[in-house]
């Protein structure tokens, strides 16, 4: 890889002063002072029914980009259906979202081919789609609200407005201010197979360890069957009035092109879709039973790689599931050991969405365990950068984190141990890491990535034990024996054996540890102690 300097200000601007919101604020929301985002949208959702004389029913997709198992479009042309009314579909790119957040180029380059192929899905059933570019990140002035009524009423000429709910704090601030506009907006739980605030414990509260809500989750699906709405309903194919070729370039930083920064050349070779999502789930069932057993060895195609296409809604969780469910002969929880593992996995996806909702700070760079706020952390943010590239001497790390910058991807025993060397062996920020991974993972996903974060550093619900440090060699022999993985994104040390490949012996071409994993072990613990106990 080519040695470029690099602004990393954008991912270590949570070092010194705090950047979150207050512990006083943050509990205003625990002691219900504060009403949280999800109790102030719901009490502005429309009860109204669609007036019958309405011409024109929209949908507004997001993280939805797929035809079936839409809940909101599912309604939306239902109701189309009934009263005699045009379904129109809408996508709108808000450079603003896309760059507070910092989207993934190679996940905004799948989001761009995905409307294409959805766009043609959705005109098998005569529902056209309009894809509108809103550069409201380099124009301040403009008022999501105000534009989006504006566009309902005027190019659309509607009022009834459908969508799935988005449970992220900036999503759900933007749809509050648009469902209190004139618009009827019609919102729905979508993302979740168990909706958020349908499980509580006996004390009617929100589940902050996983297990209890996993037994839980698992007694409401053995009751309540996994609804999948399939559309079948064609409508007459006209033409889209209101498709127009917008004018418009990705910032720099939104395309693949982006990467080159890093000596990286983009490019993201996953096929675009739900049918290929779909496929894609079909022929993981031909091994889903390895899955328990394999799943941690990033050398071999042992997980199924579903991960971008739910991160943007090309299939939805809930037909994974439902699918997962019949192929394990009814059961969630039980029957074959490698279904049941995978079911686990994805339900961790709902854990942490009814988390999020019920801990709106989670999403403001603030971790649920407050105490965490006190670990002092390594001012010297050069660690930091070298685990960004891949140039920390510790070679099962900079195999991981080479893959994630030349693929997008990496697998989740890996993610573990990259964040958990990140916190506890180099003692940064957790939050810086957490940025990086979401801006370069192509199923980048905010409220999955915060939770993972937050188990690894030991400052999230449910959070790995502070005590508990993952011992990287250890790691790299058990999940890479032969080293086939470090030798692939490591090629200095292809020449050595899988005795030397995990702890190399000194070579020009290729770093020394930039830490010694004994002393920044000791260092951790204590300061970890400190602030925790």
């Amino acid at each position: 890889m080519k040695r470029v300097k690099l602004d990393f200000r954008r991912y270590t601007d949570v070092v010194g002063d705090y950047k979150g919101i207050t512990i006083e604020r943050a509990n205003q929301w625990n002691n219900g002072t504060r009403k949280r985002p999800i109790d102030l949208l719901k009490a502005l959702q429309n009860s109204e029914e669609v007036d019958k004389e309405a011409k024109n029913l929209v949908h507004w997709f997001r993280n939805d980009l797929r035809v079936q198992d839409n809940t909101a479009l599912w309604h939306m042309t239902e109701t189309a259906r009934t009263i005699g009314a045009k379904p129109i579909g809408l996508y709108v790119i808000s450079t603003k979202f896309w760059k507070d957040h910092l989207e993934s180029a190679y996940k905004i380059d799948l989001i761009l081919r995905t409307l294409e192929v959805l766009k043609n899905s959705l005109a098998e059933h005569g529902i056209p789609l309009s894809v509108l570019y809103l550069d409201d990140a380099n124009d301040k002035t403009v008022n999501f609200a105000n534009w989006f009524e504006d566009l309902i009423q005027s190019r659309f000429k509607a009022a009834n407005v459908y969508f799935n709910v988005l449970y992220e704090y900036d999503e759900m601030a933007r749809d509050i201010e648009v469902m209190k506009s004139n618009l009827k907006c019609h919102i729905f739980d979508d993302q979740c197979i168990v909706p958020p605030l349908t499980l509580s414990t006996g004390k009617g509260t929100q589940y902050s360890k996983f297990t209890p809500w996993y037994k839980k989750w698992d007694e409401h699906l053995k009751k309540n069957t996994i609804q999948v709405h399939k559309i079948t309903h064609k409508f007459p194919k006209i033409g889209n009035e209101h498709d127009e070729d917008d004018d418009y370039s990705l910032d720099y930083d939104f395309t693949l092109e982006s990467l080159s920064q890093f000596g990286v050349e983009g490019h993201v070779s996953l096929p675009a879709g739900e049918n290929a999502a779909n496929k894609l789930l079909k022929e993981w069932f031909k091994k889903v039973k390895s899955y328990e057993k394999l799943k941690d060895y990033p050398s071999k195609e042992t997980t199924s790689r579903l991960g971008p296409y739910i991160s943007i809604g090309s299939i939805s969780t809930r037909t994974i599931v439902f699918q997962s469910q019949k192929l394990n002969k009814g059961k969630i929880v039980g029957g074959d050991n490698g279904i049941a593992t995978f079911i686990k996995e994805v339900a961790w996806r709902d854990f942490y969405r009814h988390v999020i909702v019920n801990w709106p700070f989670l999403m403001l760079h603030t971790p649920f365990n407050f105490s965490s706020l006190d670990i002092a952390w390594h001012s010297d943010t050069s660690r930091f950068e070298k685990w960004c590239l891949g140039r920390t001497g510790f070679p099962i790390i900079d195999a991981a984190m080479r893959e994630l910058l030349n693929t997008g991807y990496m697998n989740n025993r890996l993610r573990m141990v990259c964040a958990s060397f990140l916190c506890k062996d180099l003692l940064q920020d957790w939050r810086m890491g957490e940025k990086w991974f979401h801006h370069h993972l192509v199923d980048a996903d905010f409220i999955s990535n915060n939770g993972g974060w937050g188990w690894c550093s030991s400052t999230g619900v449910d959070g790995q034990p502070w005590f508990r440090i993952f011992n990287v060699y250890t790691q790299s022999q058990k999940f890479d024996p032969e080293g086939h993985f470090i030798k692939k994104w490591v090629p200095e040390l292809a020449h050595l054996d899988s005795k030397e490949i995990h702890k190399p012996p000194p070579t020009k071409d290729y770093p020394e540890p930039i830490v010694d994993r004994e002393e920044s072990r000791k260092i951790a613990l204590e300061r970890y102690r400190d602030a925790l106990t």
